[in-house]
């Protein structure tokens, strides 16, 4: 029995400071290949600004302007239009939710906002199936498919790393979804609720009163990513931004908030592949230590025996 544990030990030993040697040699050839690519793109890097009458196909530009997009973003659900690169909605519920302490076996109770609805049918008998939802709504993001930066085209994933969202907006409701609204609150609602919609800013609220959230009550709130000046370093294809390099594993594709000269941002690329670098050795090392000595040692077995 020892014996066959110890022969585990050994496999899993062996597979350890595999990996580890794996992955020092592969960040190792990684590093350098991005590195490589960041020289290259300093280099060849044309400011688009300047680049009046080039043709620019296949180049790596550095752009900075405000975006724009060809129509404004839609909720399909409630119809809530903005003109802006990213729409995000959150729904919210308020819930009775319950608490299990695995260490004293006690059970409590408590009413709280819940991204999702919770079933109370297994819940204590006081408590049981007192949760209910006016609305049902699924949380969800929307990113606009024709965002321009001057008249090249930002293509989604591009668009998607994007991070910095205003709550101060101001949304407008349509009538006919206020009403779809109202009619489903009031059809799930029990025979002493009242509920009304309330458009409040970038909040839609569902329920008696804002102020005393009740079990039952709905938010859908709102945030945005409105256009904005920002910063790209990209290759031109087709009319759109696109990643520059020549393997799908190694490339430059920046956009960044604000006015960023090209230095600047390849400076920030060479940094970020730095400390990757030291991370990965980091985590190569750690490997190799850990295994190391029991590697060693079933290999002087193996030899030996």
């Amino acid at each position: 029995m020892k014996s066959s544990t110890g022969n585990i030990g050994s496999v899993l030993a062996i597979m350890l400071f595999m990996a580890g040697v794996a992955l020092f040699g592969w960040n190792e050839y990684r590093t350098a290949r991005l590195a490589s690519l960041i020289k290259k793109a300093g280099k060849e890097c044309v400011e688009l600004d300047q680049a009046t009458g080039e043709d620019l196909e296949g180049k790596l530009v550095h752009a900075v302007g405000k975006t724009r997009c060809t129509e404004p973003l839609k909720d399909p659900d409630l119809g809530v239009e903005v003109d802006a690169m990213v729409l995000k909605r959150s729904v919210s519920y308020f819930q009775l939710a319950e608490y299990h302490d695995n260490l004293t076996d006690d059970i409590t109770y408590y009413e709280d906002w819940c991204d999702t609805p919770l079933s109370s049918k297994d819940y204590i008998a006081k408590h049981r199936d007192k949760n209910f939802t006016y609305v049902r709504l699924e949380s969800r993001k929307d990113t606009c498919r024709s965002v321009m930066l001057g008249q090249y085209g930002l293509q989604k994933d591009l668009v998607g790393w994007m991070r910095d969202y205003s709550p101060e907006l101001e949304i407008s409701l349509p009538q006919a979804a206020l009403e779809q609204l109202a009619a489903k609150a009031q059809a799930a609602a029990p025979e002493r609720n009242r509920p009304k919609v309330r458009v409040l800013g970038n909040r839609v609220y569902i329920g008696e009163n804002p102020n005393k959230p009740q079990v039952g009550d709905v938010l859908i709130e709102y945030e945005a990513i409105p256009h904005e000046t920002v910063s790209v370093l990209a290759k031109i294809e087709n009319g759109n931004f696109v990643k520059y390099g020549a393997e799908k594993e190694y490339f430059i594709y920046q956009i960044v908030p604000g006015s960023l000269d090209a230095e600047s941002m390849l400076s920030q690329e060479k940094k970020d592949n730095r400390q990757l670098g030291w991370v990965l050795r980091g985590i190569a090392l750690i490997l190799l230590v850990i295994s190391g000595p029991a590697t060693y040692n079933a290999v002087t077995r193996l030899f030996t025996s």
